[in-house]
């Protein structure tokens, strides 16, 4: 008697607990992360080209619904376009003050490696400079922060610019020191001009023949 009760108080005790660990294996075997990341880490582009970057889908969590939040130094760089794909509805569009966005909708769910949005963006000036997918980026159904992440938007001829800045340099130091320049020519020119101006009449008068005065 004492056994049996033994043994059915261990099962009540052991079904329970069976029941939760298949039940946290289940979720564990299921990945349910995602992320949003840039297709690549950086482009090089010349000054007033536009150049196409990609932010992607990836992970296996079913969600069909995604905003994407970027920020970029409207001084270096420009946002021409944000589009989602042709099977995605991409509503409130927003390019504004080193600020854009967007928010897009599928009828089925993300996939991994699925193309999100291709972002048509200008480099304005010789400097290299950054897109920003900011933290405010959501994926439905999760809860966690998107981490921020930096595409790099690199001027194509940094050697070109160099040289060109070191001419102007130099040139800028000529313009500079010019007035002084001319002030030492004009004194040089005038302590030649002097030399030779003596050496003239001292060579005239060792030419002029002696007279003598007979009485």
């Amino acid at each position: 008697m004492v056994k049996k009760m033994l043994v059915r108080t261990i099962s009540l005790i052991l079904l329970p607990l069976a029941f939760v660990c298949l039940f946290a294996s289940n979720v564990n075997a299921q990945d349910n992360s995602a992320k949003i990341t840039f297709e690549t880490e950086d482009v090089t582009v010349d000054i007033g080209q536009d150049v196409q970057v990609k932010v992607v889908y990836s992970g296996s969590f079913d969600s069909n619904g995604v905003s994407l939040q970027l920020s970029y130094n409207p001084e270096q760089l420009t946002v021409v376009s944000i589009k989602g794909e042709t099977d995605t509805l991409s509503v409130g569009t927003t390019i504004e003050n080193g600020l854009a966005g967007i928010d897009l909708a599928k009828a089925e769910s993300f996939q991994d490696g699925d193309v999100l949005a291709v972002i048509t963006v200008r480099l304005l000036t010789e400097k290299d400079t950054t897109l920003k997918l900011l933290s405010t980026s959501r994926i439905v159904g999760i809860e966690e922060q998107t981490p921020e992440q930096e595409l790099g938007v690199k001027f194509a001829y940094p050697e070109l610019f160099l040289a060109t800045n070191e001419t102007t340099e130099n040139d800028n130091n000529y313009e500079e020191f010019q007035p002084a320049i001319a002030i030492i020519l004009m004194v040089v020119g005038s302590i030649i001009l002097s030399v030779a101006l003596i050496a003239l009449f001292i060579v005239s008068l060792k030419s002029k023949p002696n007279v003598s005065t007979k009485m």
